[in-house]
């Protein structure tokens, strides 16, 4: 995995929380923030903010942003796999 896809991905997901906290979604951010700055790997990040955006996909009734954890989560799985 190449260090500056990886890092793209970690902005994306501080970019992506700055949305949720507009939209007083705060939880979901958190949970977010949380998995990124809690992991000590990529592997762990990966692992942990997917699982985030998994739950969030699954629970989230805005389509916008239902669309957008998925486009992430696809991301999260193509860094996982290589």
């Amino acid at each position: 995995m190449g260090p500056s896809r990886l890092y793209e991905y970690y902005d994306a997901i501080d970019d992506f929380c700055i949305r949720l906290r507009a939209r007083h979604l705060d939880a979901w951010a958190d949970q977010l923030t949380s998995a990124k700055s809690g992991g000590s790997t990529s592997g762990e990040i990966l692992s942990t903010t997917g699982a985030a955006l998994r739950a969030l996909v699954d629970q989230e009734t805005d389509p916008d942003l239902r669309d957008e954890a998925s486009r992430l989560l696809s991301e999260c799985d193509v860094l996982w796999r290589t």
